[in-house]
Order: C-alpha cells, then sequence, then structure tokens
C-alpha cells in the first residue's frame, strides 16, 4: 500500500512547485467561485498557517484550503504538519486538501489535475486517507 519514493528535488525546486500549486489552485477557485470570494493567503509571502486559501462564501461561511503539490502524475503520498492536522480537526468540513499533481516550478503541465480531499479527519476515520508517521534522524 504504502511506498516510499525519496524526493530528490532541491529545496529550491520544491518550494517554487509549492507556490506554482497554490497559484493553479487559486486560479481554478477564481472560476469556480466569485473571484472576490478567493483569498490567497500566500500570495505575497509564505505566512506560516495551517491553510494557503481561503472561500468567503456569501452566507458567512469560510473554507480554508491547504494546497499540496507534486510534480509526478501520481504520487500519493505527502506531508502534513501537526499544525495543519489540527486545523483540519478543529475546521472540520470547512477544511479540505487540495493535492495537485504535474506541477512544476514553471507552471502546471497542460495535463495537470487537481483532487479535493474536504474533511480530511472523516476520510482518516473511514479509512479514505491513511496517516504514516517517518522517525527522523534526531530519534534514530
Amino acid at each position: 500500500m504504502f511506498q516510499f519514493r525519496p524526493n530528490s528535488l532541491t529545496d529550491e525546486a520544491k518550494f517554487a512547485i509549492g507556490r506554482v500549486g497554490e497559484a493553479h489552485v487559486y486560479g481554478l477557485l477564481r472560476t469556480e467561485y466569485p473571484p472576490e470570494s478567493v483569498e490567497w493567503i500566500n500570495e505575497v509571502e509564505e505566512t506560516g498557517r495551517p491553510y494557503d486559501i481561503c472561500i468567503h462564501h456569501p452566507s458567512g461561511g469560510t473554507e480554508f484550503i491547504e494546497v499540496k503539490s507534486t510534480s509526478t502524475y501520481d504520487k500519493r503520498v505527502f506531508e502534513m504538519s501537526v499544525q495543519e492536522l489540527e486545523c483540519a480537526t478543529q475546521k472540520g468540513s470547512q477544511y479540505s486538501i487540495y493535492r495537485a499533481f504535474a506541477i512544476r516550478p514553471h507552471g502546471a503541465l497542460p495535463d495537470s489535475r487537481v483532487i479535493r480531499l474536504r474533511n480530511p479527519i472523516t476520510l482518516l476515520r473511514h479509512k479514505k486517507l491513511a496517516l504514516s508517521v517517518l522517525m527522523t534522524d534526531e530519534v534514530m
């Protein structure tokens, strides 16, 4: 089930892929919702918040979106911080992960795709997602 593939990308490439993935999802959401209701939290700089984008709905509710990007077409494994897991637990159905595939430092490939994982904690409980723990070198 779980297959670990070491990542050989530089930190700069990983950062660029993350930024491009956020921009790609932001653009898609602005076509799906009124553009003024979609806010890219990290547009100017990385804020460190446990989400990247907010959708402010006319009803007054807000959806919190964490974008997880990969340069591959099929990599199912991605990292989540403790803060992201805590926020997902607190926000429930208002928190989604958008997994963006085929994102490169220069832009999304034409055949890139995005999968929405709404309420990841419920998906974990229903075994639609699995949680893995990686021991760092510090504990070995």
